[in-house]
């Protein structure tokens, strides 16, 4: 009676654990997925400043704005080009993403993707393995050592994606976007100081 309710309580675990494994590896396809729609959009409208920059550094470029800020001077000199138009350009240029970072970030993602698509076939060979659990010729120890192989498998994935910690992934790219962000953070910060300060020179008058 004891050995029959071992057997059925395994049998359960062994249905539970493949139940478990089959959402979870539906739910990671389904996100990842879904996780690749922002990126794409955010690679679109990166493509569209591109070519209004582009645009806009033609438009500069047929203005002849160097001509005009060399032209003589009353005083018989020539001016220096203006450093604000370069200045302008090249922040404009800033604002832009490399093609490469968001070529990472897919890449990040379909790596994920075979890392938790490695954990469930890891799985399903235990499961596979398991079952023949009642089998006089059942190898425990290479049975302990597979599922060894497979915890450290599931390891390497939850610190890559799951634990925070430096082997986090996912933490690695939040941190560089938020750095990537800083600047433009820096401006509106600064701008929302200036208009603070702009409405509290005019409740002075």
């Amino acid at each position: 009676m004891q050995i029959e309710k071992y057997a059925s309580r395994a049998r359960l675990a062994l249905d539970r654990l493949g139940q478990a494994m089959t959402k979870v590896g539906k739910e990671h396809d389904e996100l990842l997925v879904e996780a690749k729609e922002p990126l794409n959009e955010a690679r679109q409208i990166n493509e569209e400043m591109r070519q209004v920059i582009a645009q806009y550094k033609q438009r500069a470029a047929n203005a002849g704005y160097d001509e005009v800020s060399a032209a003589p001077t009353p005083s018989g000199g020539s001016s220096s080009a203006d450093p604000s138009v370069g200045s302008a350009r090249q922040k404009a240029d800033d604002l832009l993403i490399p093609d490469k970072e968001f070529d990472q970030m897919e890449a990040t993602i379909e790596k994920q993707r075979t890392a938790i698509h490695t954990v469930n076939n890891r799985l399903t060979s235990v499961i596979r393995t398991l079952s023949f659990y009642t089998d006089p010729n059942f190898n425990t120890d290479m049975f302990r050592q597979e599922v060894i192989s497979t915890l450290k498998e599931m390891d390497q994935y939850l610190n890559a994606y799951a634990w925070s910690g430096p082997s986090n992934v996912l933490d690695d790219e939040a941190r560089a976007m938020d750095t990537r962000r800083g600047p433009d953070k820096e401006r509106k910060k600064n701008g929302k100081r200036g208009e603070e300060q702009a409405q509290a020179s005019l409740s002075d008058h």
